[in-house]
């Protein structure tokens, strides 16, 4: 991102924040009372962190000059705050005709929610809008107070990215029993409040929940209760031990980029994730896979799959790539959507048919990664692996296009047995060996000599069976010529390997 577009976004990042800002302190009379908003900044995008507010007991205040507020606040968070990487505190102040506002800094670890890159947006969504007065409405319906009553409430809100994905209703106990009497309903201003300061909580990345804490009262006399937010604070998940570390922060780190692209241009963010390249995307799609979990589809749905994307970055990236190419063309598709609306637009933008789609895909997957491969997979798998060989070893890219067919690619352990290995990336870089066509020769004629001796091979026996023929030809592994000074001969090698082999598997010719 060039200078010009992360000042624009900056700039974007601190308007938003102040419309915000102003959106709740605009709603405040009671001189005394006191807002705090905490920010997490990092090159201008800023990211609510934390709320709270006191002293809302005090007596009606004259009206403010929102515009000199507005100013004040503008000044931190351009001036300021988008130099600052860490936490910054606003706090707000009514005086009797003026706000006053002061701020603090600390150096806290980034909070795994926190933008790292503006977004150039004005303003917020109107779908979020709605889905936040929505849902906050249904929590608060049927809350009410006798006269004179008071109450304290909260309201727990599970978000992913700027998506609500469950809502409830944590607490509700009456701290004050009033005169008693029928209980009244909730002002407007209640929901509108609490609807302003949840919004910009909304504008995080990955999945946490928010509390939204707030008292209530209905003073005697009055037809309706009114309330404020006390307090809002984000639970954020903690992190599991069997994650790899590396792909959880890298796809973070791919996730939101391409979530500020969506959330800048819709259109725009989904052309460019169609154009992103194919390992990119694999890395998107495992990531979003292990962070999401498939719980959510009901049940167990695919143990294997799960386990093999948590293995490691590479691992798992690897595993979802091999297993991606052994699907059916329109599988693959059904898997890139589908995959790609969960991660954009969340679990619950899915209709119940696609549900149902997804979890038919992942059992599908799970029973595919057990059956054995057939002769076209074989090829396409035999290509990935020769290219993939190839930016691993850079050096020897020209040499393998010039000589295709006299330095073949071998599979330590064969194709043939990928299916007894389900959470492995048959084409993982520890199971790629660029040999001569005379050296393949040999291995491969002492694997055909395995399979007719093993006709229901274990996976034990492939990986003896493989590490036999390592002891054996590791001379000559990447090696696009024959190697010199070799303690014995391709020949020798052949019988020696032979001789073990038939110990290790009697019946072996």
């Amino acid at each position: 991102m060039n200078e010009e577009v992360l000042e624009a976004g900056a700039m974007a990042e601190a308007l938003l924040a102040l419309s915000r800002i102003w959106s709740v302190a605009s709603g405040v009379n009671e001189v005394g009372t006191q807002l705090s908003f905490t920010f997490w900044s990092e090159r201008g995008a800023l990211t609510l962190t934390g709320y709270s507010s006191s002293g809302r007991s005090g007596s009606p205040g004259e009206p403010v000059d929102g515009e000199a507020l507005q100013q004040t606040l503008a000044k931190i968070l351009t001036q300021f705050a988008q130099r600052h990487q860490g936490m910054v505190s606003l706090m707000l102040e009514r005086q009797q005709a003026q706000w006053t506002v002061t701020y603090s800094t600390s150096t806290q670890p980034r909070p795994p929610e926190a933008k790292t890159l503006p977004v150039r947006r004005a303003g917020l969504p109107r779908q979020v809008v709605e889905a936040v007065t929505y849902e906050l409405g249904q929590c608060l319906t049927g809350v009410g107070l006798p006269a004179g009553g008071e109450a304290q409430v909260e309201v727990a809100f599970l978000l992913e990215d700027d998506r609500i994905e469950e809502r409830r209703l944590r607490l509700f106990e009456v701290t004050h029993e009033g005169t008693g009497g029928t209980p009244r309903s909730l002002a407007p201003s209640v929901l509108d409040e609490a609807t302003t300061v949840l919004l910009p909580f909304t504008q995080g990345v990955g999945e946490r929940t928010v509390h939204l804490r707030m008292k209530l009262v209905l003073p005697p006399g009055a037809r309706q209760a009114r309330g404020w937010v006390v307090e809002a604070s984000i639970e954020r998940p903690l992190p599991s031990p069997e994650l790899d570390a590396t792909l959880v922060a890298e796809y973070q780190a791919m996730h939101e980029d391409i979530l500020r692209r969506w959330r800048e241009e819709t259109k725009a963010g989904a052309t460019w994730v169609a154009n992103k390249g194919a390992e990119e995307l694999v890395l998107w799609y495992a990531g979003g896979v292990v962070v999401r979990g498939l719980g959510w589809l009901g049940g167990r749905v695919a143990p294997t799959v799960l386990r093999a994307l948590q293995r490691s970055k590479e691992a798992g990236t690897g595993w979802l790539r091999t297993t991606l190419a052994r699907l059916p063309g329109d599988k693959r598709q059904a898997f890139e959507r589908l995959w790609m609306k969960v991660q954009l637009e969340g679990k619950r933008s899915l209709s119940s048919a696609e549900r149902h789609e997804l979890r038919e895909l992942m059992e599908g997957i799970e029973q595919l990664i057990r059956t054995p491969l057939d002769t076209n997979t074989k090829n396409k798998l035999r290509a990935d692996a020769r290219e993939a060989y190839k930016r691993l070893h850079p050096h020897l890219a020209q040499l393998m296009d010039r000589h295709r067919g006299l330095l073949p690619i071998h599979h330590r352990r064969q194709l043939e047995y990928a299916h007894l290995f389900p959470e492995d990336d048959i084409n993982a870089a520890d199971n790629l060996i660029l040999v001569t066509s005379e050296v393949h020769d040999r291995i491969n004629a002492l694997w055909t000599k395995f399979r007719r001796a093993r006709t229901q091979a274990t996976a034990e026996d492939v990986e003896r069976m493989a590490r036999t023929l390592d002891d054996q030809f590791k001379h000559w592994y990447h090696q696009p010529r024959e190697p010199p000074a070799l303690p014995y001969s391709l020949a020798e090698a052949e019988q020696r390997a032979l001789k073990q082999l038939r110990r290790l598997f009697p019946g072996l010719e």
